[in-house]
């Protein structure tokens, strides 16, 4: 997944370079894209999963999972 992440980045700045407005295009069907699957695996947590897990999974603090998790439920 990492590489393919990479790979997605390295060509949305090779189109920024190129064609600005077709990468904000690119960027903004991204954010669409992040926040309906945001949405969608919040709803799919399981309750038993704590916020300690869920931070380390991310590569953050407990507290910042638990912002990150509540701003997909305020999207609902």
């Amino acid at each position: 997944m990492d590489e393919l992440l990479q790979r997605l980045q390295d060509r949305i700045a090779n189109l920024a370079a190129d064609a600005p407005v077709a990468a904000l295009r690119v960027v903004a069907a991204l954010e669409r894209l992040t926040g309906h699957a945001g949405l969608e695996t919040v709803f799919n947590l399981e309750a038993d999963v704590s916020w300690q897990t869920m931070g380390e999974a991310l590569g953050v603090s407990a507290d910042a999972a638990r912002s990150r998790v509540r701003k997909y439920q305020y999207w609902a």
